[in-house]
């Protein structure tokens, strides 16, 4: 039984890599939201409360372990 959460949310800011992970994910039938810069994707995290999320570590304005460490506290989890 699917629900309405994203499996797989993919935090990528090189367009050819975040294409290539997400299309593998795709291709395995998972429901992918896919973002290019952490501030949006962090909105998204919170709201959807995906089941996976992969994150580049050297994002554009925010380091991967810090969009992760900030979905926590707002989600009210330990990072």
């Amino acid at each position: 039984m699917r629900s309405d959460r994203t499996d797989v949310l993919i935090v990528e800011d090189d367009p050819s890599l975040l294409g290539a992970v997400a299309d593998a994910f795709l291709e395995e039938g998972f429901e992918v939201r896919a973002f290019a810069r952490p501030e949006p994707a962090l909105e998204t995290i919170v709201r959807s409360q995906p089941r996976l999320v992969i994150t580049d570590e050297d994002l554009p304005g925010m380091f991967g372990h810090e969009l992760m460490e900030r979905a926590c506290a707002r989600l009210g989890h330990a990072a």
